[in-house]
């Protein structure tokens, strides 16, 4: 479901006497600095340099913990972001390295923990400072994503420390990438939105470990790459290298014009910004996963709820919606837009009635989804098979089956499983008006009145003629 210009230059605030909080969102060559409140971050740490009294030991533990801003919907399901309500976050399984400031070499690497603290061990005496990098990754079986910035050579997105010398036996560096949001009111964003990157990494990795806990342990996935920038925008064009994204936020799983596959987020402020829109991070995420793990037989295009779709298109839209859904545990989905990033679109997911209602439509799919995931009882969702026999439809019969990926095949698939409760199933999806059955939806009576679609398939015999379908 889809739906700027460079920061200001920044003003460093003074906390200690001869101390400025200092810190840097790096993109490769180059360097957006922001001091203290002004935008990019803190870390709590002072000037670098090495004195004239070296320490005696040969190392020295640098640890701290790395977090960022997030920035919430409001509490009212009818209005956008709420910048009033920000919250400090972890940064969870990041990479992060010790730095030579003389010649930039990594002198340790770690990664971050749950509650997003790290340890590294580095040769005392040295000049340094700690990089955490908008990337994420764990060994197979595994994952490895980073952010990126289309607008700036697909260059890594970085947050850096201030320089400090390791001239004590333990030294602490907190890192924390803030949202470049104004402190005293304002309309626009004041600073270098350093958390973006790292609010839409997160995004994602809630998105892993929600398949780790839940029948994907051993997945390996391949590396992804995000791309995001504030200058990316709704554009008719396709040229993400000066932010124009063709369709907004989406998932493209194949080079196009040159520019790689990958998930593309909008973030043209006071227009539409998503790094904060969790729900539209993760379904483009699910949509990486049909590649990844799966099989989308989707042409892809343009959709909306409540429109007669093709259902390939239905289907992935609407089961990518539904798993934002299930990873996030919240069925109302939103996507934040405007000024201030104060509007939203919205949608409710245990909302059961669209029309008109069916296999074509993603309101359909993605309400019986989510009613056949969640474990409430509502209308006629009284049944509740959860994710892992999902996901288990999608690695294996949606994935080699004959059929095309659709409704159809998916509620097949589900009801071979031994201990499917199929007169749950069966009640759930006739309740949107899909009476087909098996893989080819074989029966169904609902077209909507849509003639040309009658029947889902046609069979067609070799040397028979030609037959209209």
């Amino acid at each position: 479901m889809t739906r700027r210009a460079s920061a200001p230059a920044p003003t460093c605030l003074s906390i200690l006497p001869s101390s400025c909080r200092f810190a840097s969102i790096v993109v490769l060559a180059s360097v957006l600095t922001a001091c203290g409140g002004g935008g990019g971050g803190s870390d709590g740490g002072g000037g670098g340099g090495c004195s004239s009294n070296p320490l005696p030991g040969a190392t020295v533990t640098v640890s701290g913990q790395v977090a960022f801003e997030r920035v919430p919907f409001s509490t009212n399901v009818s209005a956008g972001l709420d910048y009033a309500a920000i919250t400090t976050e972890p940064a969870r399984e990041v990479i992060i390295e010790v730095v030579s400031a003389t010649n930039q070499a990594v002198l340790a690497s770690t990664v971050t923990d749950a509650n997003g603290h790290y340890s590294a061990t580095v040769a005392s005496n040295t000049d340094a400072f700690v990089r955490a990098k908008a990337q994420t990754r764990h060994a197979a079986p595994g994952w490895d994503v980073r952010v990126l910035n289309n607008a700036n050579g697909n260059a890594l997105f970085v947050l850096d420390s201030s320089t400090f010398c390791t001239d004590a036996t333990t030294i602490a560096r907190n890192l924390t990438a803030d949202s470049g949001w104004p402190d005293f009111g304002g309309n626009t964003y004041s600073g270098t939105r350093a958390s973006a990157p790292f609010a839409i990494l997160d995004s994602i990795h809630r998105a892993v470990q929600f398949l780790r806990a839940n029948g994907a342990g051993d997945l390996d996935l391949p590396a992804l790459s995000v791309f995001w920038s504030p200058e990316n925008r709704l554009s008719e064009n396709w040229n993400p290298a000066t932010g124009a994204i063709l369709s907004g936020t989406q998932y493209a799983g194949v080079a196009i014009d040159g520019f790689p596959a990958g998930i593309y987020v909008l973030g043209q402020e006071g227009v539409d910004t998503d790094e904060f829109d969790q729900h539209v991070v993760v379904h483009e995420f699910q949509h990486f996963l049909e590649d990844a793990i799966s099989r989308t037989d989707s042409p892809a295009g343009p959709h909306s709820i409540n429109e007669r779709l093709d259902m390939r298109l239905a289907f992935s839209e609407g089961y990518a919606n539904a798993f934002s859904a299930m990873v996030l545990d919240d069925p109302i989905y939103r996507d934040s837009f405007g000024t201030r990033q104060g509007e939203v679109f919205a949608v409710d997911f245990e909302r059961n009635l669209y029309s008109p209602a069916g296999w074509f439509n993603e309101g359909s799919v993605q309400s019986l989804v989510w009613d056949l995931y969640d474990t409430s009882s509502d209308g006629q969702d009284d049944v509740s098979v959860g994710f892992a026999p999902m996901l288990a439809a999608l690695t294996d019969e949606l994935r080699t089956g004959t059929a095309f990926v659709s409704l159809y095949s998916f509620v097949a698939a589900l009801e071979q499983d031994p201990g499917a409760p199929l007169d749950g199933i069966d009640t759930l999806v006739e309740s949107q008006q899909v009476f087909g059955t098996g893989a080819f939806g074989a029966g169904e009576t609902n077209f909507a009145d849509v003639t040309e679609a009658n029947p889902v398939y046609t069979d067609l015999t070799l040397g028979g003629g030609a037959q209209r379908v």
